[in-house]
């Protein structure tokens, strides 16, 4: 009995473990914790680099479809999970790849854009929105 008992603790410590690194929201909050968000198609995985240094990077990856999707400087892109902005991967900045922003939020740079479901590869590549 003994055993069974050590199985069962074993087991709902490794299904707390996986319900603590994905969060099931329905957006990514606008200031998000380090983890895993998903929702419909939409993935976005949040890494903090460096924590507490003076090199700390906050590393936002974007998926769609099980498609890591790639912008250009000040993209701004709407999906299930919120609104992100993109920031290339350059020295000195804090945050690279997609960010979450707030959508009611006026920022001086950025272009609409939407995923290029056209092309084949590996990786999605946005395409300006019509619109703004």
């Amino acid at each position: 009995m003994k055993k069974h008992r050590q199985a069962i603790y074993c087991f709902l410590g490794v299904i707390l473990l996986v319900v603590s690194s994905t969060s099931a929201a329905e957006q990514v909050p606008l200031n998000p914790v380090d983890g895993v968000y998903k929702v419909g198609d939409w993935t976005y995985q949040l890494i903090s680099l460096g924590r507490g240094t003076a090199d700390e990077k906050t590393v936002g990856k974007l998926s769609f479809k099980d498609k890591e999707v790639i912008g250009s400087e000040f993209d701004r892109l709407r999906s299930e999970l919120g609104e992100f902005m993109w920031a290339g991967y350059n020295c000195g900045q804090s945050q690279v790849g997609w960010y979450r922003i707030n959508p009611q939020k006026k920022y001086s740079r950025w272009t609409m854009v939407r995923i290029d479901e056209s092309q084949k590869g590996p990786y999605w590549k946005t395409k300006k929105n019509d619109t703004r």
